[in-house]
């Protein structure tokens, strides 16, 4: 499984050799992007925050939502993530069903993957997009696909992505900021939205920074304002139709670094709906 660290420690190494070409909301700079993180300090983190309790699937998750997150066959390094990720009431909320053509960004890991493939099942299509600078872990999103038919990678530039029309479903988690680091957002945005059919969702998953802070945290610390997200998104189409607050922390400060996969757990995350 490649860890949050991982993603991150590749993107810093390789986003100083990128140009930030998104495009700035009124007029403001992009962010840059933040330093490598010293080889010790990465071997002092901690991978995974133990659950703070068993995770159970609503009583109301539907059948196939509530199979695919209790397939038994899901890596211990993945379920152990699920009570802080709420896996089936994300879903849920995504609209996910069997049959689905489904676009997921930045499928790191697999961890959503895996859950997707299962759920829209042999007649569905799951199309994986990962960013360059993660390259070197591509050989697990293609050896992901070698065993479910049902699913492509690539790992490329998203100034260059081609989408497959007649889509479903979106999904970008943990990757918002990875997008505004290294693609002209407004574009890619614009490309989602010609993808979907009429009614499809696009669900949005990040780490909070604070308000009106605009994208001064992106690159510094790996979280979004909530407005800059809105604004992107809005501006390019999609109609928002619920902020849930199942992945609210108000123990977090919103003003610390979210590297590893124990931090991003435990971060404050919003999680938006939008609708084409």
């Amino acid at each position: 499984m490649i860890t949050f660290a991982q993603r991150q420690l590749a993107a810093a190494m390789t986003l100083t050799a990128l140009s930030l070409l998104t495009p700035a909301l009124a007029g403001e700079a992009a962010p840059a992007a933040a330093p490598a993180p010293a080889p010790a300090a990465q071997a002092q983190q901690p991978v995974d925050a133990p659950p703070p309790k068993d995770y159970v699937v609503p009583a109301k998750t539907k059948d196939y939502i509530k199979k695919a997150v209790e397939n038994p066959d899901r890596l211990p390094q993945h379920r152990i993530h699920d009570a802080y990720r709420k896996p089936a009431e994300v879903l849920q909320l995504a609209n996910i069903r069997p049959g689905q053509r489904v676009i997921e960004f930045s499928s790191y890991g697999n961890y959503w993957s895996t859950m997707l493939s299962d759920i829209i099942g042999p007649k569905g299509e799951l199309y994986m997009y990962d960013l360059p600078p993660f390259e070197p872990y591509a050989k697990y999103g293609q050896a992901f696909v070698e065993k479910h038919p049902n699913t492509k990678f690539q790992n490329i530039d998203h100034n260059k992505i081609e989408l497959p029309k007649q889509s479903d479903l979106i999904v970008c988690i943990s990757c918002f900021h990875e997008l505004l680091l290294t693609t002209q957002m407004q574009a890619l945005l614009t490309k989602m939205i010609k993808s979907l059919k009429p009614g499809g969702y696009f669900i949005v998953v990040f780490p909070t920074a604070r308000d009106s802070t605009g994208t001064d945290d992106t690159g510094r610390l790996h979280r979004v304002d909530k407005e800059v997200v809105r604004g992107y998104v809005q501006a390019a189409g999609f109609v928002l139709t619920e902020e849930s607050r199942i992945l609210w922390n108000n123990e977090d400060s919103r003003n610390k670094m979210v590297e590893t996969e124990t931090e991003v757990d435990l971060s404050d995350r919003t999680f938006y709906i939008f609708r084409k």
